[in-house]
């Protein structure tokens, strides 16, 4: 019989990995709690049970697959220097692009920062 982790075992560990690499007080305006690790393993615990877990990621660059070894941790700084960063690489970003000097730019920051709202903000307007 293959091993299914339980909900505090899945809490515990999605817990840590939030506590790891998310800025625990900028998740969707508000501050992030070990309940909300609970509610996500919850939800997740369910669906192995019931066989509808996919597996599947929004992205092949976003899936955790296990690995045969232990895998470096990316480098993690604080809200305001990502923010800095952030601004940096946006800055011309879409200039860049549309004259074909820029065709791919990948940047990686925890949910609910603003990517999305930053980079709309900095497409340049007709």
């Amino acid at each position: 019989m293959d091993y299914k982790p339980t909900v505090d075992e899945i809490t515990d560990a999605l817990w840590t990995r939030f506590q790891e690499e998310a800025d625990l007080t900028l998740c969707n305006g508000r501050t992030w709690t070990k309940a909300d690790a609970q509610q996500k393993a919850t939800a997740r615990k369910r669906e192995l049970d019931a066989g509808t877990f996919s597996f599947l990621a929004k992205s092949d660059k976003a899936m955790l697959l296990p690995g045969y070894a232990a895998a470096p941790r990316p480098h993690l700084i604080n809200a305001l220097v990502a923010k800095k960063e952030l601004d940096f690489v946006l800055g011309g970003f879409f200039d860049r692009l549309s004259k074909g000097k820029a065709l791919r730019t990948a940047v990686r920051i925890t949910m609910g920062v603003g990517k999305t709202r930053l980079a709309l903000m900095a497409i340049p307007q007709p």
